[in-house]
């Protein structure tokens, strides 16, 4: 699991799916053909380990914390790669 500082959390836990998702694709994550519910691959990584299933409810629009390091853990971003991608604001 990530192992990211508390600050960093703060400001992950609202995270939306659709901001993690956006994320993924700016990442350079594809979504898998035919795969329901969508599932995405990054062509440099482990295509056993590095698959990032994304479940849609309508009425959850953010993941658990659970969840959410899980797929944090598979994405294998740090601070910097979270930043980049302006999943968090460290100024």
């Amino acid at each position: 699991m990530p192992d990211y500082p508390e600050e960093i959390w703060q400001q992950l836990q609202n995270l939306t799916k659709k901001q993690f998702l956006n994320a993924l694709k700016r990442d350079g994550w594809k979504q898998e053909r035919g795969s329901s519910p969508p599932a995405y691959r990054h062509p440099d990584k482990d295509p056993i380990k590095n698959r990032i299933v994304i479940h849609y409810h309508k009425a959850k629009e953010t993941m658990g914390k659970s969840l959410l390091k899980h797929q944090l853990a598979l994405t294998e971003w740090t601070i910097d790669d979270l930043e980049r991608l302006r999943l968090i604001d460290l100024n």
